[in-house]
């Protein structure tokens, strides 16, 4: 094996390379007759290839900066920067999603025919022992869209401008037709789908809770409608009225009860001291004419009987007025049976004090009056309470109904709320889906005409690999090599001068020279 010495200059190494270049030339063409044959071998078993591409623009718009909720009024400034909305659509056109409604709407037989084309027998026996050593799973209809999905993906570009909005979608297909209908599916379903992503649908929410508001707003109804009924509301005033009214006058009578009872109290005390110091009998004068006194003493009484009966037509029998006629018709009664016990024309008779018989007359009356206010005044009292009780009751009710009241105006009020967020979201939200999307198409896709150059580069690939391999094989065989080409190399490694060098005879030339000698 030859070595490499700093002794030698680069042209003896690039003579040595070049002299094993020459050694091998045998070699080197069937190299590279052999990845000519490759090469053109894979560029005639690639189809063409038309790519089919549209470009697209992205406006700036609502949908990538701060939406508030529904009812809010809440502002935020904050916008994506453009390269984060080009990767955020880059990333809606290259989502698998998308891919397999693409490749579903157009059909996998369209795009992949090779997929569903029946293998043939060996492809079936490779799947056979494939099958015997890897676990494999039904396979189930939708499995070959999902098997078709990496390879459309590979045949998809969509890339975004540097430095402008703008998004280039492209596809490669061996039909022109397909290529062009692939992106033209693809971004009609991406305009679709982004929409669906971006539309920030409120609607529904809100509307669910305008329904149980609503159902609030009933229940509130309901109960003060029922309250309502139950207590005669609409009479709380007059009711009330009434009742203010009727303890304004209890409590006017009670005072004037209270006044008569603290003056019959006084009265009643000065006629018993008097009572007690005038005598009950005195000397009467001469009575000439009996029959005069007796019967002005009977028309008297008669007079008192005939009041106390139409007293008692319109007052209670226990009413002062009552016991004050009864006691001077008892009065009345004593002088007449006094004046007819006597019978004498001419005598000095005694009898009963007359004033005594008034006093007494008095502290009777005065005695029944008080006991009468004081019984008013027991009454007054007891009314007063009941009054008292009626308007703490109507008060409680009020409040009751105060509350119901505010329950009711609340929950209109949260109703009315509802409803306003709901109408002005459901305009936001028809605004919103009527209008064009942010993202405009600027060239449609058009039929590509030419296919693009795999097969050149195929060739060209091949082309730098022949000459990478060429490389590869003369430097491997210089190395591996046995012998010296160059004679000073051979001089140097053995330390003997060289006389000449005799050429290295191939078989044919060996025999062809021993059949001359």
């Amino acid at each position: 094996m030859s070595t490499m010495t700093s002794r030698f200059t680069s042209a003896d190494n690039l003579h040595e390379l070049v002299e094993t270049g020459f050694k091998l030339q045998q070699r080197l063409l069937q190299f590279v007759l052999l990845m000519l044959v490759i090469s053109l071998a894979i560029a005639l078993y690639v189809k063409p290839n038309y790519v089919a591409s549209s470009e697209m623009v992205v406006l700036p718009s609502n949908e990538y900066t701060f939406r508030p909720t529904a009812g809010s009024h809440s502002l935020a400034n904050e916008a994506l920067s453009l390269e984060n909305m080009m990767d955020s659509e880059i990333a809606i056109i290259r989502s698998p999603a998308l891919a397999h409604a693409v490749i579903a709407q157009i059909g996998v037989k369209t795009l992949y025919p090779a997929m569903v084309r029946r293998p043939n027998l060996l492809l079936r026996l490779l799947h056979d022992v494939h099958d015997m050593f890897v676990s494999h799973k039904a396979t189930r209809p939708g499995d070959i869209v999902e098997r078709a999905i990496p390879l459309f993906e590979s045949h998809l570009d969509a890339v975004a401008g540097a430095d402008n909005d703008v998004i280039t979608i492209s596809f490669g297909n061996p039909k022109p037709a397909v290529a062009r209908q692939v992106v033209a599916t693809l971004q009609k379903l991406y305009l679709a789908r982004r929409r669906r992503i971006f539309t920030d649908r409120q609607s529904r929410a809100v509307a669910r809770a305008v329904a149980a508001q609503r159902v609030a707003l009933n229940a509130a109804e309901a109960r003060l409608t029922a309250f309502q009924t139950a207590h005669n509301v609409t009479q709380f005033q007059t009711r009330e009225s009434i009742l203010l009214n009727q303890q304004g006058q209890m409590e006017q009578d009670l005072m004037a009860t209270n006044s008569n009872v603290a003056q019959l109290t006084t009265s009643l005390a000065a006629l018993h001291q008097a009572h007690g110091t005038v005598p009950r009998a005195i000397a009467l004068q001469q009575s000439t004419n009996i029959d005069e006194r007796t019967m002005a003493l009977r028309t008297s009484l008669d007079a008192l009987r005939s009041r106390l009966a139409s007293l008692l037509s319109n007052y209670r029998a226990d009413s002062p007025e009552a016991e004050n006629l009864r006691a001077q018709i008892a009065t009345e009664s004593a002088l007449l049976a006094h004046a007819t016990a006597n019978d004498a024309p001419s005598s000095l008779q005694s009898g009963q004090n007359p004033v005594y018989a008034q006093i007494n007359l008095e502290l009777m009356q005065d005695s029944a009056a008080l006991a009468a206010a004081r019984t008013r005044a027991a009454q007054d009292r007891s009314s007063l309470v009941h009054l008292a009780a009626q308007l703490a009751k109507l008060d409680a009710l009020k409040a009751q109904l105060g509350t119901l009241e505010r329950q009711r105006s609340l929950a209109a009020a949260n109703y009315a709320d509802a409803t306003r967020t709901l109408s002005e979201r459901q305009l936001v939200e028809q605004v919103d889906a009527e209008k064009r999307a942010n993202v405009r198409v600027l060239s449609p896709p058009s039929l590509p005409l030419n296919p693009s150059p795999l097969r050149k580069l195929i060739m060209l690939a091949g082309g730098v690999l022949t000459l990478f391999g060429i490389v590869m094989i003369v430097l491997l065989g210089n190395f591996f090599r046995k012998g010296a080409l160059l004679g000073r190399v051979l001089e140097a490694d053995t330390g003997i001068p060289l006389l000449g060098i005799i050429p290295e005879l191939g078989f044919a030339q060996m025999r062809q020279v021993t059949i001359s000698q």
